[in-house]
């Protein structure tokens, strides 16, 4: 069978990702490209004894090689690996902005098929183009396509896998459309110094003071002076340039027009939607759906999958090695520990399925440029662009997706400032622990508390983004330049593949690493030193006793050493925030003598009956969540105490806990740490999967600094703040505050005026 390995590449929202899907269906493997945490994907699909590998590379408006990341990545496929050709996808809506990167790909001389998608917007908009035409000018078979349609991605594979036996040398485009003297110029240098004429034409686009040639710099440089006697400009403005009245001929031999409004569907929809009274309102309200949709409807399958995969991963393979009289390690091993890791992972899908559905949806209809727009100023004041504000929001539900999400963002150091604002946005996993807590601390303003904790986690995000754009992540704000495409009602296939995709990308990356750290934790929660097993619930197991050693680390934060139940708790919340609650259930259980809770018998078609009951069960609720949200009623004791024996929760330990925390005081300091403090091992799996292993260190060692610092800060002032002297201490802090403030002012002054003296 012959083999053919494809490029595809294409401007940004062309529908270069459903052409690819449509070619590749779920033939997919995501990973990163090397050195960066850019998605990399390659597909795979046979036609006609065909076997073709399609790589999908970043949408790029221009390449650059010392352009944006995603141009740097898409030029050095291209320059450095080996393909038979590549599939250039085109607005056929835009044609002449695409078209600028089609001639800089013939400039590398690539074989090149060009898929002009979205025929039916460019026909709506009275744009007749004639592709024959087109292919005589550039010399590039021309397809037209309506990909989310699925309408000539038969004729793409057609030509894709005729392609190679019809490859032949062409004429150099290069000499094709530049002037003969700056051709010349470009054909003298490349034979000169045995380098490609693109190449050189690439170095002679470059800014003079930027050019880093390591070849003919001289030469370039020389060159690029005869361009500016002969043109009266430099060369990064006449390539270009040229560029493009090569274009507008092509254009105006072509394409005709019948019309160029645009339509007055998509106008009328404009007139709303961005609208100043009514667009923000409307933009809100699809935050709010894209949240509801996801934690809500999506969570409404979470028990199906949770009860699902904890009897296919968990307690049939219990079951088949104890039947065999397995030791009983290696049962703990194979089913509490790799069986766990998994039905972790796949916990998280419906809501990831949820998310990527809905943003989907707003994505491929054309609103969510337009909700960029809408937000972008407001979120540039701490250096994000518009689109960020999804991801966030959607971190109050679960952190995971929201760092996911913010995939849907363009710059990279824009992703990781998301990435590493989202943990503090506090999740669903967490209200389980404030639940308890108000439950046993304050029945009467519970939802207080918890609005305060929502409020403190979303300003320590604010904090957090700004500092990283002011060091690590510094770099101008990008203007925010957009094309509304008309709207259009997306395919349930493309939005299908499209989400589908994105699972599968969390699923077997993130999924991975997951697994691997929760089996490490699993085993240091269970197994004590003596190598036994089953030490969850008793405080024997490695990390209690670890725990109880370094329970005066807290005592700062107002946890004092008898109180080693609540350190324990803060170590299992690495598995996931909701752990706290059922760790803290058992520990302070253990303390008031019932230390013996018996697991119950496995029972198989319960628990399956159980997981497909739990979906109609939990729809229904669907309406009663949204309008009654737990946060609102933690002052109703029954609704709390309905949530916490849902979640296996004894009221009787209210009274341990009680016994164990020093008062409010240091209840709330325990609520800043568990806000604040590491993220879940899937958080930082996810983060890990898609900004790098360093950031998601930083990430873990910053939020725990930060939940330390702010949690201590708050419990040593609270408690100075009932002394006696503590009206004196107060002031002689605030002395110190401003003299530290004045210091800092004078020496700023001062360095300031060095440097305008060394200026002058």
């Amino acid at each position: 069978m012959k083999k053919i390995r494809v490029a595809i590449i294409g401007n940004p929202n062309c529908g270069k990702s459903t052409i690819f899907n449509a070619l590749t269906g779920l033939k997919q493997v995501v990973g990163n490209w090397p050195g960066v945490t850019v998605e990399k994907k390659v597909g795979n699909f046979q036609h006609n004894d065909t076997e073709i590998e399609i790589i999908d590379l970043p949408g790029v408006y221009s390449l650059n090689q010392s352009g944006s990341l995603d141009e740097e990545i898409a030029h050095n496929f291209l320059v450095n690996e080996e393909y038979d050709l590549a599939v250039n996808v085109i607005d056929s809506s835009n044609l002449a902005r695409h078209l600028y990167l089609t001639t800089q790909l013939l400039e590398m001389q690539i074989p090149l098929i060009l898929a002009f998608n979205m025929i039916d917007v460019a026909k709506n908009k009275g744009i007749n183009i004639d592709s024959k035409k087109i292919e005589q000018a550039l010399g590039a078979k021309v397809v037209k396509l309506i990909a989310r349609k699925d309408v000539g991605v038969n004729d793409l594979k057609e030509e894709i896998t005729g392609f190679p036996e019809n490859t032949e040398n062409k004429e150099s485009f290069i000499e094709k459309i530049y002037p003969p003297k700056i051709y010349e110029q470009i054909k003298w240098i490349a034979k000169e110094n045995l380098i490609s004429e693109r190449q050189v034409l690439q170095d002679l686009e470059n800014r003079a003071e930027d050019n880093k040639a390591p070849v003919a710099s001289h030469q370039i440089q020389a060159a690029q002076q005869e361009i500016i006697k002969e043109y009266d400009e430099e060369s990064s403005i006449i390539i270009p340039g040229i560029r493009y009245e090569f274009i507008n001929k092509i254009a105006g031999v072509a394409i005709s027009r019948e019309k160029i409004t645009r339509s007055d569907f998509s106008n009328k929809l404009d007139k709303v939607f961005l609208n100043k009274f009514f667009g923000i309102p409307i933009f809100l309200l699809s935050v709010y759906l894209a949240f509801t949709f996801s934690i809500v409807v999506g969570g409404a399958f979470q028990d199906f999958f949770e009860l699902f995969s904890e009897v296919v991963f968990m307690d049939i393979p219990r079951l088949l090695l104890e039947k065999i009289s397995s030791p009983k390690l290696l049962t703990f091993l194979i089913a509490d520990c790799i069986g766990g890791g998994i039905q972790t992972v796949l916990t998280f899908i419906p809501i990831i399925f949820g998310l990527y559905l809905f943003l989907s949806f707003l994505e491929d209809s054309g609103y969510l440029l337009r909700a960029a727009y809408l937000i972008d100023r407001a979120m540039k004041a701490i250096g994000l662009p518009g689109k960020a504000f999804f991801p966030l929001v959607v971190g109050f539900g679960c952190n995971v997706p929201a760092i996911m999400a913010a995939r849907i963002v363009n710059n990279q150091n824009d992703r990781i400032a998301i990435a590493m604002i989202a943990p503090f946005m506090s999740c669903g996993a967490r209200l389980s622990v404030y639940a308890l807590f108000c439950a046993a601390f304050f029945p009467k303003s519970g939802q207080n508390i918890v609005f305060l904790l929502y409020i403190i986690g979303i300003m320590v995000g604010i904090f957090t983004g700004w500092l990283l754009k002011k060091t690590f992540l510094k770099s101008e704000p990008e203007h925010l330049m957009l094309e509304l495409i008309d709207y259009h009602l997306p395919t349930l296939k493309g939005l299908m593949l499209k989400t589908l995709d994105k699972v599968h990308s969390f699923v077997f990356g993130a999924g991975k690493l997951i697994v691997i750290v929760f089996i490490v934790l699993q085993c240091l929660n269970s197994v004590s030193f003596d190598l036994t097993v089953g030490n969850q619930t008793n405080g024997k197991s490695m990390l209690a006793v670890i725990g109880k050693k370094i329970t005066p680390v807290f005592k700062p934060i107002g946890i004092r050493e008898e109180n080693w139940p609540a350190a324990v708790g803060l170590f299992t919340g690495i598995f996931a925030k909701e752990v706290v609650v059922g760790t803290l259930n058992s520990l302070y259980l253990s303390i008031e003598g019932n230390s013996e809770i018996k697991p119950k018998p496995i029972n198989i078609a319960e628990k399956l009956k159980n997981a497909f009951l739990s979906i109609p069960e939990n729809i229904s609720k669907i309406t009663e969540n949204l309008s009654t949200p737990l946060w609102l009623n933690l002052s109703d004791q029954n609704i709390i105490d309905e949530f916490l024996d849902a979640e296996g929760v004894s009221a009787s330990i209210y009274r341990a806990m009680q016994k164990g925390f020093n008062g409010r005081i240091a209840v709330f300091s325990y609520l800043l740490f568990v806000l604040l403090y590491f993220p879940c091992v899937s958080v930082f799996g996810i983060i890990v999967r898609e900004i790098g292993t360093k950031w998601a260190i930083i990430s873990a060692v910053w939020s725990t600094l930060l939940a330390y610092v702010v949690s201590c800060s708050f419990y040593q002032f609270a408690v100075i703040s009932h002394r006696e002297d503590a009206k004196e201490i107060y002031m002689s802090i605030g002395l110190l505050i401003l003299i530290t403030v004045f210091i800092l002012f004078v020496t700023n002054k001062k360095t300031e005026q060095k440097d305008a003296n060394l200026g002058a």
